[in-house]
């Protein structure tokens, strides 16, 4: 997984070719998009992705972000799973 902001990249894995320290499983997630996105040629998508809790659930919400290459915002996608309303997980 690669993530970044403010210039400066982070990334964790645990393919043994790109292994990071501590890593040692994780499980595959989907994140589906009510829509489909456009990325214009030379444009940028960032994907945001929170872990939300409350007293006895867990889950995850995202929304996408797309810029031209010109870094305009060009797309501002919704945020998807709000207050867990399709899937979270019992604490």
């Amino acid at each position: 997984a690669v993530w970044g902001g403010g210039g400066e990249e982070e990334r964790i894995s645990i393919a043994p070719s790109t292994f990071s320290f501590g890593m040692f499983s994780w499980f595959p997630l989907f994140f589906p998009l009510r829509d489909p996105v456009f990325l214009p040629a030379g444009g940028k998508m960032a994907v945001c992705i929170w872990r939300v809790k409350d007293n006895g659930n867990v889950w995850y919400e995202w929304a996408v972000e797309v810029k031209d290459k010109g870094g305009r915002v060009v797309t501002k996608g919704p945020i998807h799973n709000v207050n867990g309303r399709s899937y979270k997980v019992g604490l």
